[in-house]
């Protein structure tokens, strides 16, 4: 078993003359999903700031992982010692960067010069979110939710500079968008945006993880093998020729025609790799899809399980 992210041992927290907790021990994995559930006044805020670190416990060890860091969104955070929503989202030993809070609120739609004391509840709770969510900036992941090439690029070079991005991920290419229109062709602009990523990629020794659309395949109606191709990538030109390696994911019962389709397996998955250079091409590796997790779990493990079981 993998060990925990999070574990408090033996908690103990006294409130005046008697115990409010004692004896308690909590781990949680790294997949783990918790709900604390209890009457008002039972002590659940109470035990997740003492879980956030946020209150020093009477008894008992608290451990986190190297490199994990606990965030905490309150239902009702309380603003009344700021000036300022902004004040509140930048205040702590953590403070995240001005610039990165102010673009998630401004995706949240909230005007963080709003006086805190006159906010609302649904504005204090969306600077928190804000505030929260930038926590994520602190990973060497940069996730880059603006279309405009000049936008993620920018970004992405102010991030490499500061060591701060250790995988840049666009999902997905077909959606970004160039600043200037020359009267091109799609396919020439999807060509400007992968040498773009490749040459950023290059200069900052940064990996880049682009996601791309395929077309759609119908197994029954073309009679053809419906494992997707290079040839099927729209646009396929210019993202095979940029890229280092093309990985396509081909779940059978997504596609009509197909044994898996007309059984609704939805779980079966073959990972096929079209292009790799300095290394093998066209191999195919089985998974199984994890809807619950959100992963895929190793094919042949899973078929040898299944087959044991049978036995």
């Amino acid at each position: 078993m993998a060990a925990p992210i999070l574990s408090f041992e033996n908690l103990g927290l006294s409130q005046g003359s008697h115990w409010l907790f004692r004896h308690i021990d909590i781990h949680v994995g790294q997949r783990d999903r918790l709900a604390l559930i209890g009457r008002n006044g039972a002590g659940k805020t109470t035990l997740l700031k003492l879980i956030g670190g946020q209150i020093e416990a009477d008894e008992g060890i608290r451990s986190v992982q190297p490199g994990a860091r606990v965030v905490t969104l309150e239902q009702d955070p309380d603003v009344s010692a700021f000036k300022t929503l902004h004040d509140f989202a930048l205040a702590g030993a953590f403070a995240p960067p001005a610039h990165e809070v102010e673009a998630i609120a401004d995706q949240l739609g909230i005007d963080l010069s709003r006086e805190a004391a006159t906010a609302s509840g649904g504005e204090r709770r969306r600077a928190a979110i804000a505030r929260a969510l930038d926590r994520l900036s602190k990973l060497s992941i940069a996730v880059v939710h603006k279309p405009e090439l000049g936008f993620i690029l920018a970004d992405a070079r102010a991030r490499a500079r500061r060591g701060a991005i250790g995988l840049l991920v666009i999902d997905y290419v077909q959606l970004v968008a160039v600043e200037r229109d020359r009267g091109e062709t799609r396919d020439q602009q999807i060509g400007e945006i992968t040498r773009s990523l490749k040459a950023f990629s290059m200069e900052h020794r940064v990996p880049v993880l682009a996601a791309a659309q395929i077309r759609r395949i119908h197994a029954q109606r073309t009679g053809r093998d419906p494992r997707p191709t290079l040839e099927d990538l729209r646009e396929s030109g210019n993202l095979e020729h940029d890229a280092n390696t093309v990985l396509l994911i081909f779940r059978p019962g997504t596609v009509p025609g197909t044994d898996e389709y007309e059984a609704r397996d939805r779980r079966k998955t073959e990972l096929l790799i079209a292009k790799q250079r300095g290394g093998m091409a066209y191999v195919s590796t089985p998974l199984v899809a994890d809807f619950e997790h959100a992963r895929f779990l190793d094919g042949a493990t899973d078929a040898e399980e299944e087959q044991a079981d049978l036995i």
